[in-house]
């Protein structure tokens, strides 16, 4: 049976995760995560990855991250398979490492994104290594709630700048509604479309995240975005293959489909963010998103589907059917 297909596209964000094989160690001592660390480091700038939190268990590790050149598979390839080179030298061990591939959520929307990060570093304490997140070294728990931060890779901003203008204040903020959260996160699932209390409407001054302003992204060469003249001659042309037109795109019920295949076209394809389409059609960015994803588990089980939309593949590499 082959392996489902990552679903990959610009600007993805997910929750990765990884264990150990046969629920084996894949950190054995601090020289482990410090090396771990250092690859993680490298990745960032090899693969253009942004990182919003993480944590190194004894036998797992978790990654917030978001990858804006759409590029997951292969950025946690290369992870993977350096850091399993250097751990069975260091050890003496052979073998895989890693109890098969990474585990990857896929981020709808930056609604429960604090409740991610909560999540994460709160880890080592529902482990019960720690009482308190800070005392725990191998997360990035510590550059969220001190000045002075020791990852200056990692895109903490995306989440603070929800709290206060201040920065000393959204630390403080921060640390308060992580801590609240203890003995919260078995319940996470249930309460990701809520937000902690210090960004409820009015509540301290929060602002949303909607209104935050995007982290800095390096675009891959030749993506051109806010190019609304292109999204239409592509809508075009998707529209074509269901022999549609440009209006029967809010026919849902006539061309059910229409909307996910031109989400998924405009977002893996042509290089359109997941924000920009849904401003487009007037629809949230998980909407955008649900859409994609339903639309590959589609292609993953119909190959006639596949074969309708072949004038779409044929007109560029589709980085979502990767098989990484």
């Amino acid at each position: 049976m082959p392996r489902p297909n990552r679903i990959q596209f610009l600007d993805a964000t997910y929750h990765v995760t990884a264990r150990g094989n046969r629920r084996g160690d894949i950190f054995v001592q601090d020289q482990d995560r410090q090396t771990f660390l250092s690859l993680l480091t490298k990745t960032t700038d090899r693969f253009d990855i942004q990182i919003f939190a993480f944590c190194l268990m004894t036998n797992h590790y978790h990654l917030f991250l978001r990858t804006p050149r759409g590029n997951l598979s292969q950025a946690m390839h290369w992870l993977h398979t350096t850091y399993t080179v250097y751990f069975n030298r260091k050890h003496a061990a052979e073998g895989h490492l890693f109890r098969g591939r990474y585990h990857a959520v896929l981020l709808a929307g930056e609604e429960h994104w604090q409740y991610l990060s909560f999540y994460i570093h709160l880890n080592p304490v529902r482990a019960g290594l720690v009482e308190d997140p800070s005392a725990y070294p191998w997360s990035s728990y510590h550059d969220y709630t001190k000045e002075k931060p020791k990852f200056p890779w990692l895109h903490r901003q995306a989440i603070l700048a929800a709290y206060a203008d201040s920065e000393t204040t959204s630390r403080r903020l921060y640390r308060q509604d992580c801590l609240a959260f203890i003995g919260q996160e078995s319940d996470f699932g249930n309460r990701r479309h809520r937000r902690p209390a210090s960004q409820q409407p009015g509540a301290r001054g929060g602002k949303s995240f909607s209104s935050l302003p995007a982290t800095e992204d390096k675009k891959p060469a030749g993506v051109e975005t806010n190019r609304q003249g292109d999204l239409t001659l592509e809508l075009a042309k998707v529209a074509e293959v269901f022999g549609a037109s440009s209006a029967d795109f809010n026919k849902r019920r006539a061309y059910p489909m229409l909307r996910q295949v031109a989400y998924w076209h405009l977002v893996s394809h042509q290089g359109f963010k997941a924000t920009e389409v849904s401003q487009y059609f007037g629809v949230s960015v998980a909407a955008v998103c649900m859409g994609i994803k339903r639309l590959v588990e589609k292609l993953n089980s119909n190959s006639a589907l596949g074969q309708k939309l072949h004038p779409l593949l044929s007109r560029g590499p589709d980085p979502m059917l990767s098989n990484g």
